[in-house]
């Protein structure tokens, strides 16, 4: 019932629907057919279908640089849960830690707090001490990061 309403919706020209009838797939497990309709929510413009996007890609799909791709879009619209499944997906996939680093550094201050996210590197992911660095010199030095953290990391105390 809901992919009919749906249809009707965007018939009638509302585009918010585009993004229902793409979850709706999605819940359905026709993950085909929620990407489809996903794409055409992003191209509509929807600030919510970027990461709906990596996250189909990197869950369900199992496809990484697409699910890179469209987080990396969230986080030119700042969405702060792109810059935190980015880092994820950098570290448990792309296993790339100076990008997962980087990315979850930038968070500090504007989603997490510094010890929670030195926290995560260091004891739950073990990333050193040298790559969380270089991971913070990227994201302060990089246009890839719109989002930045400046303040101080403390690494050696």
């Amino acid at each position: 019932t809901a992919i009919k309403w749906c249809k009707n919706a965007i018939d009638l020209g509302n585009k918010e629907a585009l993004f229902q009838l793409a979850y709706t797939y999605r819940e359905k497990k026709e993950y085909k057919k929620a990407e489809e309709w996903f794409i055409k929510s992003f191209e509509s413009k929807d600030k919510d279908a970027p990461i709906a996007l990596g996250y189909l890609y990197t869950n369900y799909l199992h496809d990484y640089k697409k699910a890179e791709k469209y987080y990396k879009e969230g986080v030119k619209l700042k969405d702060l849960e792109a810059n935190h499944n980015l880092s994820r997906l950098y570290h448990h996939h792309l296993k790339n830690d100076i990008k997962a680093s980087a990315y979850a550094i930038a968070l500090i201050e504007n989603k997490y707090s510094k010890s929670s996210v030195l926290k995560l590197l260091k004891n739950k992911w073990n990333i050193p001490n040298e790559t969380i660095k270089k991971g913070y010199e990227l994201q302060l030095n990089s246009d890839e990061f719109p989002i930045k953290y400046k303040g101080k990391l403390d690494l050696d105390e």
